[in-house]
């Protein structure tokens, strides 16, 4: 590679990193979303659809993740990166929804399983991605009941209200909301492809993957993968793959039928704590009062 080739590559990962930092929604952007999404959505149905969404941790390596249970309180310590992503739960034996890049071979979920705030171990079952930037859906199951599962709905037209969960990360605290906008495109029919996508203007970013997109009326359309921005309009536009029902459904009825037999490599074998002061990564999740802190 020569001298030119070197200068234009740097120009253009720098125009790219640019322009990718500008299409980040803004705090107030996320505040004035949150606020009509609570107006709108949860007030139309009920605070608890929020509990339907999950936190995902995975990694390739089982060692990546550490956590213990902190006394009788119900505390869990949780040292780890930045949580991968989120996960919406579909049913009430454990089947959730998620991104197919936040779905990794060792993955744990944190969420409301058996009636408390819980972390479980999460079996990828299906995962597949297609050929478009965020066309991609992966499906994971955990061993316990989901207590607020949201079903899966068809997808309004263009221009249509449309709502999702979000992750807000603060220092000490994080905490899941809904956030609201508008469909710009729906999904274009493709010859041999079976994952779809639509565009929004959900104010969604980094760390939102695999969260649920839903309908006015509290239905999962959508699961978000990606944010896209266009190099001739500057347009951005948050990415979410729609699930095809009766796809995503046989795949789970045929998992339904298996034997499922417990993976001790999923299974988390060291109890070690490290110090928050130590470690500012760490993760408080406290799991008898229902809340991430």
């Amino acid at each position: 590679m020569n001298f030119r080739s070197i200068v234009l590559f740097a120009l253009s990962l720098m125009l790219f990193t640019g322009c990718l930092s500008l299409a980040r929604p803004s705090k107030q952007q996320r505040e004035a979303a949150s606020a009509r999404a609570t107006k709108e959505l949860l007030a139309a149905h009920h605070s608890e659809i929020e509990k339907s969404t999950f936190l995902v941790y995975a990694n390739d390596r089982p060692a990546a993740f550490n956590f213990s249970n902190h006394g009788d309180k119900g505390d869990f310590k949780f040292t780890s990166p930045m949580a991968s992503g989120l996960a919406g739960g579909i049913s009430d034996d454990g089947y959730l929804l998620t991104a197919a890049h936040v779905a990794k071979e060792h993955c744990y979920v944190i969420g409301w399983m058996d009636g408390k705030l819980a972390i479980s171990p999460a079996q990828v079952i299906y995962k597949k991605s297609g050929s478009e930037s965020g066309a991609e859906l992966a499906i994971l199951h955990v061993g316990k009941h989901l207590d607020y599962p949201i079903k899966l709905g068809p997808l309004d037209p263009a221009g249509s209200d449309i709502y999702a969960f979000a992750c807000d990360r603060q220092p000490a605290e994080v905490k899941i909301i809904a956030v609201a906008g508008k469909i710009i495109r729906r999904p274009e029919s493709k010859p041999n492809e079976d994952i779809s996508i639509m565009a929004t203007d959900l104010p969604l970013w980094l760390g939102d993957s695999g969260g649920a997109v839903m309908s006015k009326d509290g239905k999962l359309v959508g699961v978000f993968t990606a944010v896209s921005r266009s190099f001739t309009t500057f347009k951005v536009s948050r990415l979410a793959c729609v699930p095809d029902i009766d796809r995503v459904l046989s795949i789970i009825e045929a998992d339904r039928l298996k034997t499922k037999e417990p993976n001790p490599a999923s299974v988390p074998t060291t109890t070690s704590v490290t110090p928050r002061a130590a470690n500012p990564n760490i993760l408080m999740l406290n799991l008898a009062r229902g809340s991430l802190r």
